[in-house]
């Protein structure tokens, strides 16, 4: 039997769950947007899940790092990440398909805007109030 917090079956649940929601972004972007073939959407979406995968990955680890030793950075810095390379994701193919303004490409304020918030929640775990870790 499997443990509950492995990281076998961490990857059993995530993995398939996130490869699925790929498949039903891939059907809700083409239904909601009849004019993107489905070819076309699936290096984006390809990209996103590959994010997601990789994110959920490392969280594996980083969650421990939070729950055992207390140590939130990793897990902040990869929620940070995860959420800047969606947005640009989102930014960029967006404004490509016409689903988001044409001129949508704010790059450079939405890392800003990123890395701010990041950098607060970072704050936020290291100088204010802590959680005892679990034994």
């Amino acid at each position: 039997m499997i443990r509950e917090d492995s990281f076998a079956r961490w990857m059993a649940v995530g993995i398939p769950l996130l490869l699925a929601g790929g498949l039903l972004l891939i059907v809700g972007l083409h239904l909601g947007a009849p004019h993107l073939p489905i070819a076309e959407l699936a290096v984006p979406v390809i990209t996103f899940v590959g994010v997601q995968i990789s994110t959920v990955v490392c969280a594996f680890w980083a969650g421990r790092l939070a729950r055992n030793q207390n140590e939130y950075g990793p897990i902040v810095a990869l929620s940070g990440g995860y959420c800047w390379a969606s947005g640009i994701l989102v930014l960029h193919y967006g404004g490509k398909w016409g689903l988001l303004r044409a001129d949508s490409h704010d790059y450079v304020p939405f890392t800003v805007l990123i890395l701010i918030a990041a950098l607060v929640v970072f704050a936020l775990f290291r100088f204010g109030g802590t959680v005892p870790p679990r034994s």
